[in-house]
């Protein structure tokens, strides 16, 4: 995710590669320049087969084809988050009447019962985007929502993209510490394609005032579902803070670019990304 930190990824840098062919061959995972996407456009008052044309065009000299597939699905989704505090504590009141929520001590069963229901109502609408999809191995999806928080004031305006794949939230899982806590209560299908959501108002001003900025901030929620994390190298694409105006130098590595080829390729993620991402464990 870009600016605001919830969003890392997992590659597949070593390890098998996978079974055999019955050729004999173990190289079953393609080189960048083979590696063909479909990309598939969602709207809810945006153009999305626009941004998904430019996605596109940035990734094709690097060897990875991107291809928007039929007329953008109208959504009737106007955010990916929900950071609505009072409706978040009105639903947290319905759902455990007899807690005080505002005490200082809660018992460690319930605050537990009580994250996990915050993170389920917050991820609520890309939860329901994600289960309700049901995206083919080779398919990702490109969400424009007018706003990609319910609250966009409280947010600052600031989240641009949020994305998630398999390999992304088996990374995010095995994260310690709370960020690792919110993504291992949310409930997950066992097996999703991933799906990356973007806040078109933003992306429509990024447009106006620097349209490389616009194509930067695309490029860089794609290289999360393609498991990509982020990179402290002020250089890479892949940097959590990307700046207007300082774009054009932005690069992948060899590596970054291997890695993208095999988690965009239906089987060749090691092991399978899916049993690499547990089911919620209770804390």
């Amino acid at each position: 995710m870009l600016v605001v930190a919830l969003i890392a990824t997992h590659g597949c840098d070593s390890g098998p590669s996978g079974p055999s062919g019955s050729d004999g061959e173990d190289d079953v995972c393609p080189a960048p320049s083979h590696v063909t996407r479909r990309l598939l456009p969602f709207q809810n008052g945006a153009d999305a087969a626009a941004l998904a044309a430019s996605l596109a065009k940035y990734y094709q000299p690097l060897g990875i084809e991107l291809v928007p597939s039929g007329e953008p699905a109208e959504v009737g989704l106007d955010y990916a988050i929900d950071n609505d505090e009072a409706e978040l504590r009105a639903a947290l009141a319905l759902a455990f009447p007899h807690v005080d929520l505002d005490a200082t001590a809660i018992d460690a069963a319930t605050l537990a019962d009580i994250s996990r229901f915050i993170a389920n109502h917050m991820l609520r609408p890309l939860l329901e985007f994600v289960r309700a999809w049901r995206g083919e191995p080779d398919e990702t999806a490109l969400v424009a929502v007018p706003s990609l928080t319910s609250d966009p004031a409280a947010a600052s305006r600031t989240l641009a993209g949020l994305s998630i794949s398999e390999a992304l939230l088996a990374h995010l899982r095995a994260e310690a510490g709370p960020e690792g806590d919110l993504w291992r209560d949310a409930e997950f299908p066992p097996a999703f394609s991933p799906v990356m959501f973007v806040d078109a108002t933003l992306l429509a001003s990024f447009e106006r005032d620097d349209p490389d900025f616009a194509v930067a901030v695309l490029a860089h929620e794609f290289g999360h579902t393609a498991g990509l994390w982020h990179e402290d190298d002020p250089d890479n694409l892949m940097h959590p803070n990307l700046v207007p105006g300082e774009v054009s130098h932005l690069e992948l590595t060899g590596a970054q670019l291997a890695r993208m080829a095999e988690n965009l390729t239906p089987g060749c993620a090691p092991q399978d990304a899916a049993q690499l991402a547990p089911a919620p464990a209770p804390r």
